[in-house]
């Protein structure tokens, strides 16, 4: 389809369907601008959402139109998270790490679900001479299933199934068109329910990947890694400077595990005057994504540690920060004070910290705020549901005076609300879940915590710092590629542990074998290659003593020398030369 013919299937109600939510962001904004630049002042805005929120919304048409036989309530994924932790936990297979087992036997139960053959199931693995991980996996999801029909709910992963098979018998489907942008292989469970909502009347079509006009994509050999990242960010700061309408695209294979460093390095290079204002909540030109854990925002982490300290024992050094935070009433004066409760424990030799424990030092060292803290009552032993549990751990926060009181900044507040929808998420359990003890109950709300992915909203930004697979099916004026060293793109595969190995290759399940991996990666490299005007594809030639080559994906790209992309002089370098 043509970009006309996009805009004006978008303006008739055709809804554009993504794998995710960046690229379901970026084509609407896209639209937007396109409308713009033609001089609209007003126009229907388009609909895009990715796979998950989509077949959400097709839920609810079945729903309506009573579709779907005897149907179950879905439970979230939050829910179906801790139900696959408590059938893990209460198997008999003995783990060293039984959450990430968890974790795991639900990747590998969506994989089979997106993969597998029509009425196909696992049960037989238990019993046919496979390895011990499939066998494991199927008396793992036997006991799931089984959870379920008692529980009389249903799994999100096999909503496109059900969807699939009520499609003749909804009518709001037919004449409705949508749209697939970003697919690069779709799933045989996604391939069955387009077919199914074709012939019940809807129009399927796909996207074309997005272009720009480009010139021959280039490589360069930088000498290690972070000198790789600083001749990036000094190349989009003097892209960003010549033309501050250009929207700049940094895409980074191994973002996640280098997060930290790459925003260190972001603020250094890109903003070093707020090295000098110290305001962590201010204003950036650039953007990043792979947002952090939930549990590390330092709101709910402070709000983590009073639940924990209220239900247990804390080893000193975690009760002392706890006490100096500046999320507790009276932090910006009383943190000096507060800091003593360490000394107390320390000269009293003592290790580990409880609720009384902590009052008794505060009632020394800051008595107002420690008769405060004397008159809460900590949620008393015993098990409760998640509901209640949730509602307890609300009131002690609430009685502590957390998250203080001082103004929030915009992070900050919004981990806040992150925290509140937590607890809603969180009693939400009380549906797949016996009442819990005090510590499985914590234990619970910390898993969850970590699951959840915390990114605050900022600002657009024309410098977007992206995973390699977030940067997909997007466009910029200009494009850097990190990473594309021979050892790490292609990525060695990585077959799913918990599924039969020859199942997974039959199917073609991705990353199973080499081939599909190999086939993979050059799709996504000749999508890099015209995804900009200008495309520049980079890795370190020595990463931890090793020399590395290229990826032979990029051999093509014309190579230009180091030197053509200067690495910038950090703030900190600066400062020493000019001896200050």
């Amino acid at each position: 389809m043509s970009a006309p013919a996009i805009a004006s299937a978008l303006a008739a109600g055709a809804t554009i369907v993504t794998p995710g939510k960046r690229l379901a962001r970026f084509l609407v904004a896209r639209h937007d601008d396109e409308q713009r630049r033609a001089g609209a002042v007003a126009w229907p805005a388009a609909v895009a959402m990715p796979w998950p929120a989509w077949l959400g919304n097709l839920w609810l048409d079945a729903l309506a139109a009573g579709a779907l036989a005897a149907p179950r309530p879905l439970i979230s994924p939050a829910q179906a998270a801790h139900l696959w932790d408590s059938v893990v936990a209460a198997a008999a297979d003995p783990l060293l790490d039984a959450r990430g087992a968890a974790a795991q036997a639900a990747a590998a139960w969506s994989l089979f679900h997106e993969w597998r053959r029509p009425g196909e199931r696992v049960d037989g693995w238990a019993r046919s001479g496979f390895d011990d991980d499939p066998a494991a996996f199927a008396r793992w999801a036997d006991k799931y299933r089984k959870a379920l029909d008692d529980l009389g709910l249903a799994d999100a992963v096999l909503l496109a199934d059900m969807l699939a098979e009520a499609a003749p018998a909804v009518p709001a489907w037919r004449g409705r068109r949508f749209l697939f942008a970003g697919f690069a292989d779709l799933t045989p469970q996604q391939r069955r329910l387009r077919e199914a909502l074709a012939a019940a009347g809807a129009v399927i079509d796909d996207v074309p990947a997005a272009t720009a006009p480009t010139a021959t994509p280039s490589r360069v050999v930088c000498a290690t890694p972070a000198d790789e990242l600083e001749r990036a960010l000094g190349w989009a700061r003097e892209r960003a400077l010549a033309d501050p309408q250009a929207s700049i695209g940094i895409a980074i294979l191994d973002l996640a595990s280098r997060r930290d460093e790459v925003q260190r390095r972001a603020d250094e290079l890109l903003c070093p005057e707020l090295a000098i204002a110290i305001a962590p909540d201010a204003a950036r030109p650039y953007g990043i994504s792979l947002g952090l854990s939930l549990a590390a925002a330092p709101p709910v982490a402070a709000a983590l540690g009073l639940v924990a300290l209220a239900m247990a024992r804390l080893p000193v050094a975690e009760a002392a920060a706890l006490l100096r935070s500046p999320y507790l009433p009276g932090a910006d004066v009383g943190w000096r004070r507060r800091a003593g409760a360490e000394r107390v424990w320390r000269d009293d030799g003592v290790r580990t910290i409880g609720w009384n424990d902590a009052i008794a030092a505060l009632l020394r060292v800051d008595r107002a705020f420690g008769e405060r803290w004397q008159t809460l009552v900590p949620p008393a032993r015993g098990t409760r549901t998640p509901q209640q549990w949730a509602t307890d751990w609300r009131e002690l926060l609430a009685a502590t005076g957390w998250p203080g009181d001082r103004a929030l900044d915009s992070g900050e507040w919004q981990a806040r609300e992150a925290w509140s929808r937590l607890l809603a998420e969180f009693a939400t359990l009380s549906a797949v879940s016996p009442p819990l003890s005090g510590s499985d109950a914590y234990a619970a709300l910390l898993a969850l915590a970590t699951r959840t992915v915390f990114q605050p909203e900022r600002p657009p930004a024309r410098i977007q710092i992206l995973g390699l697979l977030e940067a997909a099916g997007m466009t910029f004026d200009a494009l850097w590629i990190a990473g594309l060293a021979a050892d790490a793109w292609p990525p060695p595969q990585t077959p799913d542990p918990l599924l039969p190995l020859a199942w997974q290759r039959e199917r073609s399940v991705p990353h199973a074998d080499a081939a599909s991996g190999l086939a993979w990666a050059r799709a996504l490299t000749d999508g890099f290659a015209s995804a900009a005007g200008e495309v520049v594809g980079s890795h370190g030639r020595v990463a931890d003593g090793c020399e590395r080559a290229g990826s032979a994906l990029t051999r093509d790209w014309g190579e230009r020398p180091p030197d053509a992309y200067p690495a910038p002089i950090g703030h900190a370098i600066a400062i020493a030369r000019a001896g200050i």
